[in-house]
């Protein structure tokens, strides 16, 4: 008799380790359970999802002393670790997933939960979405080595399986926020060779300044929504002309009638624009 033969080694391919998308529901831009808000956690260098089953001992008196094992339960946990990443506009600003990510640890309760989605961005079929309790942290090191960071991800319930996210364009979104708890402030916001009209801090709203950006030129009209308000800061999210394209930083300009005296406008990129590929 024949024995069957298993197949030839040298006729298989592997697949390559570490090919994760991963990214983070940003609550604090707006995101929500049923519309999240993406962004991409750069920076990981290793990401291990790990299912935990719950084992019992099912054996009876007709297993001839050997042992059984029943499946009872399952948890899912991720080891995830990288380094501190971002990006020079013109000095370090961290990665803003990632940030968003480590500030979640010092949190409780709801607070601390994160609503993660990753997938294989190779042939592999492994793509979902699931809520973590997080414990993640800058590890420490000397002025000589990068920084690092690592932690677990310990699930809540039962993972969702979703499909692989496919390549779309990224829209920018930048942040205007104000230091020294200002009570009073006059600015302008400029790139590109051209400025808007003043602003002032006491009246300045959403719509307000919607309309003083879409007028600049290399904004244009449509080409920008802006969410929030002045304590929390405003979110300028570009669209339509503008869908996909890595924006200019908008840089403060003119200044004057700062009350407190180090009171000022500061605009930083959330999420960077990405067209298409």
């Amino acid at each position: 008799m024949a024995v069957k033969q298993p197949p030839n080694p040298a006729s298989l391919s592997t697949a390559a380790a570490g090919k994760y998308g991963v990214q983070i529901n940003r609550l604090d831009l707006g995101g929500t359970r049923q519309a999240p808000v993406w962004q991409f956690i750069n920076g990981i260098m290793s990401f291990e999802p790990s299912p935990q089953p719950k084992l019992e001992d099912d054996s009876d008196i007709y297993a001839d002393a050997w042992q059984s094992q029943a499946v009872v339960g399952n948890a899912l946990n991720i080891a995830i670790s990288g380094v501190y990443k971002g990006t020079n506009d013109p000095s370090f600003v961290p990665d803003p997933g990632l940030g968003y990510l480590l500030a979640r640890s010092y949190e409780t309760a709801s607070a601390n939960e994160v609503h993660i989605k990753w997938w294989r961005y190779d042939e592999i079929d492994e793509s979902f979405e699931h809520f973590f309790a997080t414990d993640c942290k800058k590890t420490g090191g000397k002025p000589s080595e990068l920084q690092k960071w690592s932690g677990t991800l310990t699930g809540r319930g039962k993972p969702t399986k979703v499909e692989k996210p496919a390549d779309a364009a990224v829209n920018e979104v930048q942040r205007l926020a104000f230091i020294g708890s200002p009570t009073a402030l006059t600015f302008k916001l400029a790139a590109l060779g051209s400025e808007t009209a003043a602003l002032d801090y006491t009246t300045i709203t959403a719509a307000s300044l919607q309309t003083a950006l879409t007028g600049l030129a290399h904004i244009g009209t449509g080409n920008a929504v802006v969410t929030g308000d002045k304590t929390a800061g405003f979110a300028i999210t570009y669209q339509g002309a503008r869908a996909g394209v890595n924006m200019p930083v908008l840089v403060p300009t003119g200044i004057t009638g700062a009350t407190p005296s180090n009171a000022a406008p500061v605009v930083s990129t959330l999420v960077e624009g990405q067209a298409a590929a």
